[in-house]
């Protein structure tokens, strides 16, 4: 062993079995995006775009999964997922869940931002899209 614990395994678990915990299945997918189980981050993004689309932390953890889906090498992507139909799948997703934050960006740019995580969000898909920060 290097030293290095892999709770893998127990983190998986724990996210499969508490779908209605956002801020466990942002932190999951976080981890497992640091592990290499990609898969299993578009999982987690998959429960949060279902049942939290409205969190704060959703966005940016949907943001976070398509920036490090766009940093890799296309012999990466075929490491990680091993078939060009499980890579064809990750990437509609990853391209759903960007249109998802889009589309959130433009209704927080219509409504009255009220709260500090609101106006966080706000700022952070601005940020992440290129755009001017109004």
């Amino acid at each position: 062993m290097n030293g290095k614990a892999d709770f893998s395994g127990f983190v998986e678990t724990v996210a499969r079995m508490n779908p209605g915990k956002a801020e466990l299945q942002a932190a999951a997918m976080r981890y497992m995006l640091l592990q290499g189980k990609l898969q299993f981050a578009v999982d987690c993004a998959t429960r949060l775009t279902e049942r939290h689309a409205a969190h704060p932390k959703t966005m940016i953890s949907l943001l976070r999964l398509q920036s490090h889906w766009a940093k890799l090498s296309a012999e990466e992507k075929t490491t990680l997922l091993k078939t060009e139909e499980a890579i064809a799948a990750v990437d509609a997703a990853v391209s759903q869940f960007v249109k998802a934050a889009e589309k959130l960006e433009s209704e927080l740019k219509v409504k009255t931002v009220k709260t500090l995580s609101e106006w966080s969000e706000l700022l952070n898909l601005q940020i992440h899209f290129g755009r001017q920060v109004d």
